[in-house]
């Protein structure tokens, strides 16, 4: 019995070490190129405007500390579900946006968020976990009670000593801690677990394994599904545009804007956004995912650290993320010849349609191309 509270108090005081010197090594945060020599696109271009230097609360990294406290974390709010704006669980995140596809599930009603609080916020507006209790050191980390709760304003946070923002833009189905800690944890994973859930749908799944699928990987269920329905939406609208663009996803600085692969999306990617809570690309969250977005389109968040006590919230000048509606708009035109940043690890997906008459070699490849840089 000595020996296992010794192996356990020695595994805690490693964890804390690793939490700590993590916490230090993100002041050194060297951001990747994914526009000229630039990490975002300045505005007027790479040519005439500034590429920020100070890249304080922009992240393309996390401690492995971070998730895995992260996934302890103890939600006491109601979660926030998708439904249909009479309750029904059966919902379809696009049909306002694309109507039907050619699987059942895409037939279903549009899906709105359970909380009202989160679907009707001001532009404004910013989720926040609000714990129970403050941390007063790392020890109290683990196992944290928190509500999510989406506040009016960056200054409704501030004024209160035990939230800590998250993103900006109301709370969503993946903005609680768990989904949070996937996205952390599978910046180099994503990737090839989307790869793997696409090829099992394409090769005879059902949307409902698509979604388990979802699941294996960590999300939440009403995460997990969010995804799944992007999946294969995006396969089956974007794979005349993506075939064959394996190396023109990008265009030309100054403005390095998307090819006409990554816009295809973007209707319903406003969607998923506003659902979602943290993004599809989660500048909202501060991540910088390798797609050149405006460098004005970033939230800046002070810290993400599990540990932190609430109270400040932004790190440098308050950025605050536009609306999914107002995305930066990408290119008209798929005309480019910049290859996709090199070592892009963000992971995000696309997916591939199980559909009669539909190639699936063409598919997959759709897949890969999307995968590999969103």
């Amino acid at each position: 019995m000595i020996s296992s509270f010794l192996l356990v108090a020695a595994l805690w005081l490693t964890a804390s070490i690793n939490h700590v010197m993590a916490s230090r090594q993100l002041q050194d945060n060297t951001l990747n190129p994914v526009c000229d020599s630039c990490w975002c696109v300045p505005d007027g271009g790479t040519d005439s405007g500034t590429c920020p230097s100070d890249t304080s609360g922009i992240y393309q990294s996390f401690p492995d500390s971070y998730p895995t406290l992260y996934t302890t974390f103890v939600e006491t709010s109601a979660p926030i579900t998708l439904q249909t704006s009479d309750g029904s669980s059966d919902c379809f995140p696009f049909a306002d946006a694309i109507g039907a596809l050619s699987y059942e599930e895409s037939t279903l009603p549009q899906c709105v968020l359970s909380t009202a609080g989160s679907s009707a916020s001001s532009d404004n507006a910013v989720c926040a976990y609000k714990f129970a209790s403050a941390a007063s050191d790392s020890s109290d980390c683990p196992n944290r009670q928190y509500e999510l709760v989406t506040y009016a304003s960056i200054d409704a946070v501030s004024a209160d000593a035990n939230a800590m923002m998250i993103h900006s833009g109301a709370c969503g189905v993946c903005s609680n801690a768990q989904d949070l800690a996937v996205r952390m944890s599978t910046l180099d994973s994503l990737q090839s677990a989307s790869i793997t859930c696409a090829t099992q749908f394409a090769f005879g799944g059902t949307f409902s394994s698509l979604v388990s699928c979802y699941e294996t990987v960590g999300f939440t269920d009403q995460c997990a599904s969010l995804w799944a329905n992007f999946a294969a939406a995006n396969a089956q609208l974007c794979a005349g545009d993506c075939a064959g663009q394996t190396s023109n996803l990008f265009g030309d600085p100054p403005l390095c804007e998307l090819g006409s692969c990554l816009s295809c999306s973007k209707d319903f990617q406003a969607e998923f956004d506003e659902l979602a809570g943290l993004y599809k690309s989660p500048y909202n969250a501060g991540f910088n995912v390798d797609i050149a977005y405006p460098c004005s389109s970033f939230t800046r968040i002070a810290t993400l650290d599990p540990c932190s006590s609430g109270g400040a919230v932004v790190a440098t000048e308050p950025t605050i993320s536009p609306s999914p509606t107002s995305e930066p708009v990408p290119a008209s035109t798929g005309s480019s010849n910049t290859p996709a940043p090199s070592g892009s690890s963000n992971g995000e997906s696309g997916g591939v349609m199980n559909v009669s008459g539909t190639s699936v070699t063409l598919l997959l490849s759709v897949v890969f191309v999307v995968v590999s840089v969103m």
